[in-house]
This record gives C-alpha cells, sequence and structure tokens, in this order.
C-alpha cells in the first residue's frame, strides 16, 4: 500500500501530492502509480476517477475544480495489479 500521502502545495486550480513508495511485494516494486480523485456534490461524493498517472512518487496535477471539496487518493500498480489505496487527502481549491 501506498504511504503518507500529502499535499506539498495548493494553488489556483492546481495542487502537488506526494507520498511513500510501498515496500517491495512478491511481484515487485511498484511500476507506476495511479492517482484517484472524487467530488463532493450536493448528493455525496462521486465514485472514484482516475486523475493522473505517473512513476514517480509526486505530481502536479493543473486544471482541477474549484470551489468544491475534491478527495484523492494513490494506488501502486506492479505485474501483480493494483493494491490498496493510500490514505485520502481532501483540499478546497
Amino acid at each position: 500500500m501506498t504511504r503518507h500521502l500529502g499535499i506539498l502545495h495548493e494553488r489556483k486550480r492546481a495542487l502537488d501530492l506526494d507520498w511513500k513508495t510501498p515496500g517491495p511485494g512478491p511481484f515487485g516494486e511498484a511500476r507506476a502509480y495511479v492517482i484517484l480523485r472524487r467530488v463532493q456534490s450536493a448528493t455525496g461524493f462521486t465514485t472514484w476517477q482516475d486523475a493522473s498517472i505517473t512513476i514517480a512518487t509526486h505530481v502536479s496535477l493543473s486544471n482541477q475544480p474549484q470551489r468544491t471539496q475534491l478527495e484523492y487518493r494513490v494506488v501502486a500498480m506492479n505485474a501483480a495489479g493494483t493494491s490498496v489505496p493510500s490514505n485520502s487527502v481532501a483540499v478546497l481549491l
């Protein structure tokens, strides 16, 4: 599982996230990370959607929705598939 997801910087319509890599498992280390996002609506949160993918343990996301509650989490990918999601972080841009 990806660990310690956090927000490094917030800007207008953008933010920077970073996290710690999971330890190597039986199928090797993480090869990529998928950043997931969900948006709060009047009836609750939407389902998790892909926001980005990267091979690094940090990402800059631009053109994000403004004036709405957003939540992000990360899953690691390797030969076995995807990991359990990281902790979630919330932001209002």
